[in-house]
């Protein structure tokens, strides 16, 4: 498929819509090639980068952490930090979902949070063991490893 994609550019902007897609089974699948395809601050998602953050929490786990991996790749303005920390949060809180999603929301947090260091305060709280008991060991681990803001919980 990236192979496809890439011999064909201009099938790119059908591929972004349908990463958008709120109850499309492939959709993630497309949020999938995207984020493989796009490469740091990628001009052709600039536009895009308002609805990956809105469509965040309207779709499923798995979607969320492929836009996830697409919004990491891109600069987000001072505007859209705040909509999209607080999804992030949300996402964060919610131990239901599955542990990836959730990393991937938290490595954003803190990514927003490296130009708020008073964010960065408020994200300590936010590793104790009611937070990271249902993360897999090896999520923990590297969880430890790549946050910066990550106390002495995640030792345990």
């Amino acid at each position: 498929m990236l192979a496809y994609f890439m011999e064909h550019p201009n099938m790119f902007s059908e591929l972004v819509e349908s990463s958008l897609a709120v109850n499309e089974n492939t959709a993630w699948r497309s949020a999938l090639l995207v984020g493989h395809l796009i490469k740091k601050n990628d001009i052709r998602i600039e536009a895009f980068v308002d609805q990956y953050i809105d469509v965040l929490p309207k779709v499923s786990d798995g979607h969320q952490r492929q836009i996830f991996v697409i919004l990491e790749k891109m600069k987000i303005t001072e505007a859209q930090e705040g909509k999209l920390f607080n999804y992030c949060m949300d996402i964060w809180e919610s131990v239901h979902k599955i542990p990836s999603t959730r990393i991937r929301a938290f490595w954003m947090m803190e990514k927003i949070s490296e130009n708020y260091k008073e964010l960065q305060e408020e994200l300590k709280h936010f590793v104790t063991p009611y937070f990271t008991e249902t993360l897999s060991p090896g999520i923990k681990k590297y969880m430890f490893k790549k946050c910066n803001v990550v106390g002495w919980y995640l030792l345990k």
